[in-house]
């Protein structure tokens, strides 16, 4: 394991990896075009100096790695240099499994690392990844990962995109990567008990759910909530509002203290989406190529961005909404009717109950959070403004949510406080995007317009973890 010194300088070094790895793909360019100039020299020496430094960081990160915690899971070396997994009984197995080879781990945990190297996973995202990998007991989830993983299988994926029954064309290690994935999602789908989808599983370069790209760019929730990733359809937690300890008379008998337990659970509901392109755009293969991937993150950012704070929840087939999913018990109403004023805030603050204040942070429109901006302590400006040039109201940070309402009117639900990360989840399925390709479309005649069309879809859900860790201000 690691000393306290090796543990601040794994840190340290991942943090300088982050920092130069972004400098040097800012340098390259965008990695699915082509550049407009040609590098200078200048530009060419730095590129090499970053390339130089990022090999001796990663090495020293490897030297990091071998004794820190996945020391167990990369001591072994079974599987080759080039990523097969062997079925051969005499590697050394996962403890508990004996079915389950070393080696198909190893596999895994090399293809995270390769794209997290690569810039195409965060840091976080990877992260998420090695606790799918590490907590894995039959495998299924380690063969699933390594097999999308394959850059045979990406080539392969958009051969098929192009040419939807063109796979009888393809090289023999693209069908057999292709194959590969194919049981991989038949033994997942198997061991969780849902039946095939029809589609097919895209790349680990494509899938919003594993790269996790979304990240604060649309919905800050996923910034500030409780996120999982899980290779099951529901999650299933614990929960307890914690024990009650007393002082007791001498020689007594001590009290029951136990605390009463919950077991909360967040069910992965489908969402989906129709992507058309034209023939033309199919002929310019890098253009579609980047287009889908754009279109299938701006469809699950713009969804996420909804659902997760106004979501139904188990009344329906969608996650349940940071906002609608309280009740009135966790609701300050205004003093005043149609309006917010000062002490409005300061009720929706002191209503927190005290463990969650430190970590609380507001949530609101951009239009609340501006007009917040223009309230004042007292009516005379002898105290400061509620919210600060720093963006912070009440010394407490301040996240906008463009989907929560901007209309300061009566029943109007217009600022969120609390510990978001406690009080909410989000929950993501490993592996759950799945595409299907319609060959042609057809307009209203009847007739083939020139486009053909993806229908993909993914799995996730949200709901509140603890009511009492959020507040929500009311308009009267």
């Amino acid at each position: 394991m690691w000393t306290s010194s090796e543990r601040d300088e794994y840190t340290t070094l991942t943090r300088r990896r982050d920092e130069l790895q972004h400098e040097l793909n800012t340098l390259k360019g965008d990695r699915y075009s082509e550049r407009s100039e040609p590098p200078t020299a200048g530009q060419l020496e730095r590129i090499g100096n970053l390339e130089a430094g990022l090999d001796k960081i990663w090495n020293r990160l490897d030297e990091l790695k071998r004794k820190g915690p996945l020391a167990d899971l990369i001591a072994s070396g079974a599987a080759g240099e080039s990523g097969d997994v062997t079925n051969d009984r005499s590697t050394p197995v996962v403890e508990g499994n004996p079915f389950f080879p070393r080696a198909t781990r190893d596999a895994a945990l090399r293809t995270v690392e390769a794209y997290e190297r690569s810039n195409t996973l965060t840091a976080l995202a990877a992260d998420r990844l090695d606790r799918i990998v590490r907590k894995d007991r039959r495998g299924s989830d380690c063969r699933f990962l390594s097999a999308i993983g394959n850059p045979k299988y990406e080539s392969a994926f958009w051969h098929l995109v192009c040419d939807p029954i063109g796979m009888r064309d393809m090289p023999e290690d693209e069908r057999a990567a292709v194959r590969a994935v194919v049981d991989a999602q038949a033994e997942r789908a198997m061991a969780i008990g849902s039946g095939p989808t029809g589609g097919f599983a895209v790349p680990f370069t494509l899938d919003p759910q594993i790269l996790q790209t979304s990240d604060g760019s649309v919905n800050p929730l996923r910034q500030l909530a409780r996120v999982e990733l899980i290779s099951s359809n529901e999650w299933r937690g614990v929960s307890s509002a914690g024990i009650t300890a007393s002082y007791d008379v001498e020689a007594a008998e001590v009290g029951d203290n136990a605390p009463t337990l919950a077991q909360p659970s967040v069910k992965c509901e489908r969402a989906s989406a129709f992507v058309p392109y034209s023939f033309e755009l199919e002929q310019d293969f890098s253009a579609l190529r980047s287009e889908l991937g754009r279109l299938l993150q701006e469809a699950k950012d713009g969804l996420e961005a909804t659902k997760f704070v106004l979501g139904a929840g188990t009344a329906s087939t969608e996650p349940q909404g940071i906002v609608t999913g309280l009740g009135t018990a966790q609701q300050v109403t205004t003093g005043g009717s149609a309006v917010v004023g000062v002490d409005d805030v300061y009720s929706l603050t002191q209503s927190l109950p005290p463990r969650f204040r430190p970590n609380a942070t507001f949530l609101g429109n951009g239009s609340v959070i501006d007009a917040i901006y223009r309230l004042v302590a007292l009516a005379d400006d002898t105290e400061p403004p509620l919210m600060t040039p720093d963006g912070r109201i009440l010394r407490k940070p301040v996240a906008e949510v463009s989907t929560m309402s901007g209309t300061i009117a009566s029943a109007q639900k217009v600022l969120m406080f609390g510990d978001i990360r406690a009080g909410f989840i989000i929950v993501d399925r490993l592996g759950s995007t799945t595409i299907e390709l319609v060959p042609h479309l057809f307009g209203s005649s009847h007739r083939p317009t020139g486009q053909r069309g993806i229908l993909l879809w993914f799995r996730n859900s949200s709901a509140i973890l603890v009511p009492e860790a959020l507040r929500l201000l009311v308009v009267k």
